[in-house]
Order: C-alpha cells, then sequence, then structure tokens
C-alpha cells in the first residue's frame, strides 16, 4: 500500500507500464502494470509493480558516508553537503565506484547494509566518494534494465518519488546513465498519494449505502 501510495503521489497516470524510481531507505525500481483508475477503482490485481531492483537499507548506507565525512546540525544537513559536494566532481567520480553489495542478487530484506568502496587512492576528493554514492544506484538500475532487456521505449513515463529525489543531481545522474527523462513533482509524495486512497476507499464503501437509498 506504501508503494501504491508513492507511485499515486509522484504523477501515476491512468497509461499503463510506467517506472516508478524511489529514492529513499530502500533504493529501488518497479514497473507498473495497470493505470491509476484501475487500482483506485479496485478493478486491478493487489499488486499493479513488477520489481526491478530494491537495495534494501541503501539509505541508511548514503547517511553513513554522510554522517563520517561531513559536518552539520542534523543528517538532512549532511545529506545536502553530500548533494552539493558530489557536484563539484566529474561523471564516473574519478574512477571510484560504490557497490552497496558485493552480490546484489543475494542480498534480501534483513541483509545488513555493507557497502564498500573500490579504486580509492589518496588522490581522490570527498567529493569523488560522494559522487560515486549516488552514481552507485544509477548503475546498478542500469543493470537492472539491461538484464530485463528494457530501456527507455519499455515505459510510458518514469517517476521519480521519495525523499533522495529531492536532490536534482541526483535524478539527473540515474536519468543520464540510464537514458531515462524523469518526472518529478516536488509537492507531490506518498501522502498524497494515501489520501487519493483513502478517498477511493470511502467512495466504494459508501456506494452500496447510496445504492440502497
Amino acid at each position: 500500500s506504501d508503494t501504491v501510495a508513492t507511485a499515486i503521489g509522484a504523477g501515476w497516470g491512468n497509461e499503463r507500464h510506467s517506472l516508478l524510481v524511489y529514492y529513499g531507505t530502500f533504493n529501488s525500481a518497479a514497473r507498473i502494470h495497470r493505470s491509476r483508475r484501475e487500482v483506485l477503482e479496485g478493478t486491478a490485481a493487489l499488486n499493479p509493480f513488477e520489481w526491478i531492483l530494491s537495495v534494501p537499507r541503501a539509505g541508511n548506507q548514503l547517511s553513513h558516508i554522510a554522517d563520517l565525512i561531513f559536518e552539520g546540525l542534523n543528517a538532512s544537513d549532511r545529506l545536502q553537503s553530500l548533494d552539493a559536494m558530489a557536484s563539484g566532481s566529474p561523471p564516473g567520480s574519478n574512477g571510484v565506484v560504490f557497490l552497496h553489495a558485493d552480490d546484489i542478487t543475494k542480498t534480501t530484506v534483513s541483509s545488513p547494509p555493507k557497502c564498500s568502496v573500490r579504486y580509492l587512492e589518496p588522490r581522490h576528493t570527498r567529493g569523488d566518494l560522494s559522487r560515486s554514492v549516488l552514481e552507485g544506484f544509477a548503475f546498478l538500475l542500469r543493470w537492472s534494465l539491461a538484464t530485463e532487456k528494457l530501456d527507455r521505449t519499455s515505459f510510458s513515463s518514469v517517476l521519480a518519488a521519495g525523499g533522495g529525489a529531492r536532490s536534482a543531481l541526483w535524478r539527473q545522474i540515474v536519468s543520464d546513465v540510464c537514458s531515462l527523462p524523469q518526472q518529478y513533482r516536488p509537492s507531490a509524495d506518498r501522502g498524497l498519494g494515501s489520501a487519493l486512497l483513502a478517498v477511493a476507499a470511502l467512495a466504494v464503501i459508501h456506494e452500496p449505502v447510496r445504492a440502497a437509498k
């Protein structure tokens, strides 16, 4: 239900086969097989999603890196510092590679968030490390799409959602690496989607009452 609410809040429409890219605690991507109308009217299957990629606790890894190398009064300030520093590093992070897991295919929801950084040298900067973390998810998504033989023509639209989607840099990195232009609505989130689902549910509940009268 959270994923449905997130997708609706992000702008999921009545066309089929949109792609939801979620930047959050669990970085993920899912293809939506049904239209928004089918879900809100209750005519769709219980799960309208086909999961393409899920990176459990990726948000914890990102926050931990930010806590290690940046100062700030709170986590939000440190994450903003990471984002700003990453913008100064070129694509490819000067060769630094960030891996969310040694083998993402064996990662489960309960797996500990063990990431690793490869090819880090004394010449590299905090900006290089910061950008490599953002690129890590982008290249994982690109690999997942290639594995499923999917590309931009496979989706009617690509929706960005989640707290991390507020980073224009991160969204641009994912778009560039995966050749996927994304739609992002800053004012729309899971809360809006939950409200729309609640309205739809109330309509279903009260429809038999109106029919009886």
